[in-house]
């Protein structure tokens, strides 16, 4: 009749510690994790410079505009984009460098500047600016 051997002690048990083991494999988990997200933050800022103005406005569109209320007046829209464009002028964009100023209703004020080219100027914030040559830094810093 077959008999199942008795097994010596500790047979199955590691040499060290299991916390020591865990321990290292977290810390490697970590690091790993955490180089990856270095190489991506790094990656990311030189692809942005890398990438062409055309290939963005060709990616985004005007789809970059959903999520904000950007009014059809054309009056005032046509306005700020004549005073962006005698800024960009002066600027020295690359000529293939198209900047569209888009105006909103919006109480709030504030500027600001999406991707693509993207510039929108709330009445909050024409409510708030006292002149033209005000507005005008306001817009200079958003295409900047």
């Amino acid at each position: 009749m077959y008999e199942t051997p008795e097994l010596p002690e500790h047979v199955n048990a590691p040499e060290r510690h299991p916390l020591l083991d865990f321990t290292r494999v977290v810390l490697t988990v970590v690091a790993v994790f955490g180089a990856i997200l270095l190489a991506a933050w790094w990656s990311a800022s030189w692809l942005a410079r890398q990438t062409p103005f055309a290939w963005e406005q060709k990616l985004v569109g005007d789809t970059i505009l959903g999520p904000f209320e950007v009014a059809s007046d054309d009056a005032r829209g046509a306005a700020l984009q004549t005073l962006a464009d005698s800024l960009i002028k002066q600027m020295g964009l690359p000529p293939d460098m198209a900047i569209t100023v888009h105006y909103s209703d919006s109480e709030v004020a504030n500027a600001f500047a999406t991707l693509g080219g993207h510039v929108v100027i709330t009445q909050g914030l024409l409510d708030s600016v006292k002149s033209e040559n005000g507005l005008a830094m306001v817009l200079a810093h958003e295409i900047a």
